[in-house]
């Protein structure tokens, strides 16, 4: 038996494929990216045999990918650079991440939360903090 190399947990869409039998999968976050359970990329003329309507998928996989060509420009243009130091007090340091997060560094450099906060999350925890370790 082969072991699926699809991960399940992540939203994925199937089709079976009728002469061969083989299954067709899409995540629903990568659409037009058609993969065999092993991982292995399928061309669009396998998905459509298995029932995936291609063009609709195409142009979404399209659209995400110019949205997110924009969305790096936008960032590079307005946003503030990864890494950039936006605050710092007491040993603490407020630093900028993509997509408008940021997250919070202790004096010895490691991460004060266990995920990035947005901006403005984290400029509110970075004042309680630094206000209490003063």
């Amino acid at each position: 038996m082969t072991r699926l190399a699809i991960d399940l947990n992540r939203g994925v869409q199937c089709c079976r494929e009728k002469q061969s039998g083989t299954y067709v999968y899409m995540y629903i976050d990568t659409p037009g990216v058609y993969l065999s359970e092993l991982g292995e990329p399928l061309t669009e003329d396998f998905a459509r045999s298995a029932g995936f309507d291609v063009e609709k998928f195409r142009k979404e996989r399209q659209k995400a990918e110019k949205l997110a060509a924009a969305t790096k420009a936008i960032e590079a243009e307005l946003g503030d650079k990864p890494g950039t130091v936006l605050r710092e007090a007491a040993g603490y340091k407020l630093m900028a991440l993509p997509l408008d997060r940021a997250e919070i560094v202790d004096p010895d450099g490691h991460k004060v939360t266990e995920a990035p906060l947005s901006t403005a999350a984290a400029k509110v925890f970075f004042q309680a903090l630094v206000k209490d370790a003063a």
